[in-house]
């Protein structure tokens, strides 16, 4: 485990619906690269069987510049990973992706990755875009605007003011 990660405090032993535990204290928050690419990819699949992004579109958000990047990591294995940026938008920064492996999902993992980051964001207003059935999972935001994409799947824009 390479060092500089921020350890989370107040050690607790939650329970994920897939019956593994999750030790709080155990989850290392730190930066993510090109070096993890595999894994980001694995839990990109597991997350968006269909529509996952391609690799040279994480591969560019592993390595450009501009792009906030952050992972989850516990018992040597990634749990999950944010990408952020505002170089896209004047008014707004935007979580491009955060992902939280099955395993450890309802851990406060996802929660942990968006406070991180949020730290790091310089805009007063931050927009992250989720699928409306992955609504349930995210209690971070809740300002919402739907939009209906080609697709047909209905997303829902949501906002925090800093």
């Amino acid at each position: 485990m390479s060092s500089g990660g921020k350890l989370l405090s107040q050690p607790k032993i939650l329970t994920s619906p897939g019956s593994q535990t999750c030790a709080e204290a155990d989850i290392i928050i730190e930066p993510v690269n090109w070096r993890d690419l595999q894994a980001v990819r694995s839990i990109e699949q597991e997350s968006y069987v269909q529509d996952a992004y391609p690799f040279l579109e994480i591969l560019g958000m592993l390595t450009l510049p501009g792009f906030i990047r952050m992972k989850a990591v516990t018992h040597d294995q990634l749990a999950g990973f944010i990408f952020a940026e505002g170089f896209s938008d004047s008014e707004y920064d935007w979580i491009t992706a955060i992902r939280v492996s099955k395993t450890f999902q309802r851990c406060g993992i996802g929660t942990s990755l968006l406070l991180n980051c949020e730290k790091q964001l310089k805009k007063n207003i931050i927009r992250l875009c989720v699928r409306q059935a992955n609504l349930r999972q995210s209690s971070y935001i809740r300002n919402v605007v739907i939009n209906k994409p080609q697709s047909g799947t209905a997303i829902i824009t949501m906002a925090k003011m800093l």
